[in-house]
C-alpha cells in the first residue's frame, strides 16, 4: 500500500511564502532601481523595498519581515551601486520593528500599518542622508532638504500605499490555506 501523501507541509508552506515574497521583492528591485532614470524621480526615489519588507514584517511575522528586508536589502545595494551599504540594516530593521508592533500594539490591519509606513518614510530618510553625505560630503543642507530628502519622504508615503496593498495581498496568498484554517478551526 503507497503512502498518503501530504501536499501542505510545513516545508511546502515555507517554499510558497518564499516564491511569493521573493517574487514581489525581486519586482520592487527593478521598479526601485529603474526609478532615476524617469525625470520627475531623478533625485528622490520612493523606498518600495523598505516598505515591501515592513509590511511582510507587518502581515505575516517579524521574522518572514527581518529576513526579506535584509535579503532585499542586499540584492538592492548590489544593483543600486551605492558606496555606503545601509539598505540591508535598514530593512531588516523595518521588517522586524513592524511585525514586533503588529504583533503586540496594533492589529494586523491595513488601516494599521499607516503607523508603521510613516515611521519607515522616515528611516528612508534618514538613509538616503546618511548615503548622501557619505557619496558627497560638500552637499548644501537646503537643497538636499528640499530637492532629495523631502521628495523622498512624501514619495515613499505616497507610493507606499499601493506597495503596502500589494503586499497584504501577497501574504494572504501566502498565508495559510482554506484547508489549514479549517483543520485549526476543528482542533
Amino acid at each position: 500500500m503507497r503512502p498518503k501523501v501530504r501536499f501542505f507541509t510545513p516545508t511546502a508552506a515555507l517554499l510558497r511564502r518564499i516564491t511569493i515574497y521573493g517574487t514581489l521583492l525581486f519586482f520592487l528591485i527593478i521598479i526601485q532601481t529603474s526609478l532615476p532614470f524617469i525625470p520627475i524621480f531623478r533625485r528622490a526615489v520612493p523606498g518600495l523595498v523598505l516598505v515591501s519588507a515592513a509590511a511582510i514584517g507587518f502581515f505575516d511575522s517579524e521574522y518572514a519581515g527581518a529576513i526579506a528586508g535584509m535579503v532585499a536589502g542586499t540584492a538592492l545595494d548590489a544593483l543600486g551601486g551605492v558606496s555606503l551599504s545601509l539598505a540591508p540594516l535598514a530593512g531588516f530593521a523595518a521588517g522586524y520593528f513592524c511585525g514586533t508592533v503588529a504583533g503586540k500594539k496594533l492589529p494586523r490591519e491595513l488601516p494599521a500599518f499607516s503607523v508603521c509606513l510613516a515611521a519607515v518614510s522616515a528611516l528612508n530618510l534618514f538613509v538616503t542622508l546618511v548615503c548622501a553625505y557619505a557619496a558627497n560630503s560638500e552637499l548644501r543642507p537646503v537643497r538636499l532638504i528640499v530637492y532629495t530628502l523631502l521628495p523622498g519622504f512624501f514619495y515613499t508615503l505616497l507610493f507606499g500605499i499601493p506597495v503596502a496593498l500589494l503586499t497584504f495581498l501577497c501574504a494572504r496568498l501566502a498565508g495559510k490555506t482554506k484547508r489549514e484554517r479549517q483543520a485549526t478551526a476543528e482542533r
